[in-house]
């Protein structure tokens, strides 16, 4: 009680905390069919039939992935990807803090999941005409 343990995964908040000395646990024992096993018609099915190559494995698995999220819907995409404030923990431009949740504008990519486009909105104009590290966009 009161001991925080770090998570290896933050900011994600699918993250469980592993002591480094328990074992982990082998789902598979609490389900049919015993230990995962490599189903040939799968391996086939998408494509990694008698691949050696791990640079072609690696290729063809990210196809696999962008296809696969092409069904989903949007909003699912959205879900699965990185959020905004899991990927900008702060900002400045011109030496003002942004404002993340509005600064930002977040479009959903099949192959790279959420991008964020910053300075979107043509109605509020963000330039710059001085040089130096005041005056840039610095993103944490």
């Amino acid at each position: 009680k009161g001991h925080k343990s770090p998570c290896l995964c933050a900011p994600s908040r699918f993250c469980v905390a592993y002591n480094g000395k328990t074992p982990p646990i082998e789902i598979w024992t609490y389900l049919k069919g015993g230990p995962p096993t490599e189903d040939p018609n799968f391996l086939e099915a998408m494509g990694f039939q008698g691949m050696t190559d791990e640079v072609a494995i690696v290729t063809k698995a990210k196809e696999n992935i962008m296809f696969a999220m092409a069904t989903l819907s949007m909003e699912d995409r959205e879900k699965l990807s990185t959020t905004k404030r899991e990927l900008v923990q702060k900002c400045s431009f011109n030496g003002k803090a942004c404002d993340i949740e509005g600064d930002f504008l977040t479009h959903i990519d099949p192959v790279f999941g959420s991008c964020f486009t910053f300075n979107h909105n043509r109605t509020v104009n963000l330039t710059s005409i001085r040089a130096g590290q005041l005056r840039c966009f610095k993103c944490q």
